[in-house]
């Protein structure tokens, strides 16, 4: 009976922790953060009790000199960090997460655990897999009765990913929970054939309809070592070759293969638009860019690193002025993030992590054990997957990533037998005490800092929904109680200016303008610095927020506000110029014409754009300053320059050119583009029905636009507006995994909102 109450505790909690606690949510969220801490320390608790009971329970790992040099180099790397109060969040997670594997490995070492907990990860395999396809079916239907017609659908609609909220993180559960589903078939009879193709099957549609590209070349990547390990053992190299003959000979062999490679290569064909469409929507540049910031912060501190957790908010002032800042929780390539956090101190973990790994996996390989051979092969296919997938991304951020990536590793670690593999290692007693009381102290700081996150995030619910006055006490307490989070200083800011303590909110949006060099905070400090009479500081604040700021419409608008209020012409005629690069259709506002001061800018701005602008944003500015003809001669050069010409027609009023547009959209419901300036368009005329719909189009065939329907200047947004042009919404989630509120401009400065 405890045995049972065990298991359905461990399902529970491995179910959480797949689906919710590990997942996008249980990460961002103080309250699912809550509950996961509590679980564990609960879980951990019930283990220590275990542990001083019988000698089974102990920790003991082939892995623990892995485990010792993974925690080692974080904790080095933490001592000298340059911001320590988040590596040691990231050192607790570390040792809590170390503790839990460790867990799993006693699990895995008891039979009635072992299978169990094997089976359970096929079940969430089928069920991830399952939920992902079957909400991409419903979103192709909710295409198609938009676009009102049969057409080839969008890979990776409305952006599905379950409570990952990326569907390449889908695909990654999937491919990594497959791995213990697979090796639980025995691929010699004919039910586990079809068992093995069923899996295989699933996982390359959840590839295939993902459309992530860094999951297409790990998939590529893992076929090639696949087949290199395949061909180099003796067994396996016997065993394709007489799969071979067999398919050869047998008539149901060749047809099944001819039909398999037939609808494989249909599906190719027929999807070639969406391949097409997903291939090339970039995103290399910013890749790069990332690894060139990591580089940069390799070099400051080769040995140590600069601190687990530190990429992502020095990854800003590692941005030269000219450079992509795009807000992203990681660096999208492991390699150098981890050069980048923790130096050549962590690479060499790295590379004894890959080591213990590869002679773990290799030893299960050659063992006579059906299952733990199989399990080593697949565990090989898993392990080079996620390996591969980092060059392009980064999961160590995710819990329910790394337990999908430890369950076949700790059995195979727990069932390593001496002399085919590496021998058991057993935690000495000294070693136990020191483990315990790390892991006590990870618990208790982990747990006590979510108390001043609880009342950030109320503040920030509140302050999304326009009750300033109630948010202040929650704002004011967290930034004080924990004042290396910026993400709290901000929101405090955010709340004072609301008050009207002008002083306050300086001090608060200071702390995260010079610690972090967030252009909105300094912009919002600019703002309070003018409130107070501070010219001289608010222009060098001003200075800063447009350094990278000029790539975000809502802080470039903000910054020519200012400095037209301030007189500082030669700035604010730069920043329209940024503004209207990004949102042509903005120069149409009727916000520029309330101010003579304004208007003037604006005519500095638009003839700089005419004069040296590229020839698709100057016919667009042209278009929106009521210079028509000029439009369409500009327009007229440009390839593609019949729908230009159309949308140009259309923006005037010209219902047949309105419906040809409309036509065109229809006839390529994948064009992004062409969705968007039909929004646009319909927004501007007073169609609102066309413009939703266009919307709703765009929105389940997700591509790169910069904004549809009618973008307006603001000066004080409805807290229910959509707000536009704020690149940095995420700041506080992707950096310090605490949410700020959604308008994170005061109030004094002009907004853009989408209607």
């Amino acid at each position: 009976m405890t045995l049972r109450l065990t298991w359905v505790a461990i399902v529970v909690l491995a179910t959480y922790l797949t689906i919710v606690g590990g997942a996008w949510l249980g990460i961002y969220a103080a309250p699912l953060r809550v509950v996961t801490m509590l679980s564990a320390s609960a879980t951990l608790g019930i283990w220590l009790v275990a542990c001083v009971r019988s000698e089974r329970w102990r920790p003991r790992s082939v892995l623990m000199p892995v485990v010792v040099a993974s925690l080692a180099s974080l904790a080095i790397s933490t001592a000298f960090s340059r911001v320590p109060r988040v590596s040691l969040e990231y050192l607790g997670y570390a040792i809590v997460l170390a503790a839990l594997y460790l867990l799993l490995v006693r699990l895995m070492a008891q039979a009635f655990f072992a299978r169990r907990l094997l089976i359970l990860a096929t079940l969430l395999f089928w069920l991830i897999s399952g939920a992902f396809l079957g909400l991409v079916v419903m979103h192709w239907v909710d295409w198609w009765r938009e676009l009102g017609r049969f057409a080839i659908p969008p890979l990776r609609p409305n952006f599905e990913g379950l409570t990952y909220n990326n569907s390449s993180a889908v695909l990654t559960m999937s491919a990594l929970l497959s791995v213990p589903a697979a090796a639980l078939v025995d691929p010699g009879t004919r039910r586990g054939k079809v068992a093995l193709g069923a899996i295989v099957l699933t996982v390359g549609l959840v590839a295939f309809l993902s459309g992530s590209r860094a999951g297409w070349l790990a998939i590529g990547l893992t076929i090639v070592v696949a087949a290199a390990a395949a061909l180099l053992d003796r067994r396996r190299r016997s065993a394709i070759v007489a799969a071979g003959r067999v398919i050869v000979a047998t008539r149901t062999a060749r047809a099944t293969t001819s039909f398999v490679l037939a609808a494989a290569v249909l599906a190719a064909v027929v999807f070639t638009p969406a391949i097409v469409r997903r291939v090339s929507e970039g995103g290399a540049d910013a890749r790069a860019q990332y690894a060139v910031t990591a580089l940069r912060m390799f070099a400051e501190s080769p040995v140590v690193g600069t601190g687990p957790g530190t990429w992502v908010i020095q990854r800003i002032s590692a941005t030269s002025v000219n450079e992509i800042d795009v807000y992203i929780p990681h660096a999208h390539n492991i390699e150098v993030q981890t050069l980048a956090e923790l130096g050549v101190v962590g690479a060499v973990a790295g590379v004894v992590l890959v080591a213990f790994l590869a002679r773990l996996v290799l030893g299960a390989i050659r063992d006579p054990d059906p299952l733990r051979r199989r399990m080593g092969w697949t565990s090989l296919l898993g392990l080079s997957y996620l390996g591969f997938h980092q060059l392009l991304d980064f999961y160590p951020n995710m819990p329910a990533v790394l337990f999908a990536a430890a369950i076949p590793v700790a059995f195979l670690d727990a069932t390593s037998i001496p002399g085919t593999a590496l021998p058991p290692r057993r935690m000495p007693r000294l070693g136990g005490l020191v483990t315990i009381g790390a892991v006590l102290v990870a618990l208790a700081g982990l747990l006590l800092q979510e108390v001043p996150a609880l009342r950030a995030e109320r503040a920030v619910q509140l302050l999304n929904g326009g009750d300033w006055v109630a948010a202040q006490a929650d704002a004011r307490a967290a930034a004080d109680t924990d004042p290396a989070i910026g993400s709290y200083a901000l929101t405090a800011g955010l709340a004072a200016a609301r008050a009207g303590d002008h002083g306050l909110a300086s001090a608060y949006f200071e702390r995260v303008a010079v610690g972090d060099d967030l252009p909105e905070a300094w912009l919002d400090l600019a703002a309070e610095q003018l409130a107070q009479g501070d010219s001289a500081g608010a222009t060098a604040s001003l200075e800063a927020a447009f350094r990278l700021g000029r790539q975000r419409p809502a802080v470039a608008l903000g910054v020519a506000d200012l400095a037209l209020r301030m007189g500082v012409r030669d700035l604010a005629v730069n920043a329209v110029v940024s503004t209207l690069t990004a949102y042509p259709t903005l120069a149409a506002d009727p916000w520029w014409a309330s101010d003579v001061q304004r208007t003037a800018v604006l005519g500095d701005a638009v003839t700089r754009i005419l004069a040296t602008g590229s020839p698709d944003l100057r016919w667009q500015v042209a278009l929106m300053v009521n210079e028509a003809q000029q439009a369409r001669t500009i327009a007229g050069g440009l390839p593609g320059s019949t729908f230009d010409l159309l949308v140009i027609d259309s923006w005037q009023g010209q219902e047949r050119a309105f419906d040809l547009l409309v036509a065109a959209c229809d006839a390529a419901p994948l064009d992004s583009v062409a969705l968007t300036w039909c929004a646009r368009v319909a927004a501007h005329i007073g169609r609102p029905d066309t413009a939703e719909r266009m919307r709703r189009l765009e929105g389940l065939a997700p591509g790169f636009t910069n904004g549809s329907g009618r973008i307006r200047i603001v000066t004080e947004p409805d807290p229910a507006a959509i707000l536009e042009g704020q690149l940095a919404t995420f700041w506080g989630t992707f950096t310090y995994r605490r949410f700020t509120p959604v308008d994170m401009l005061v109030p004094s400065l002009a907004h853009l909102i989408l209607e």
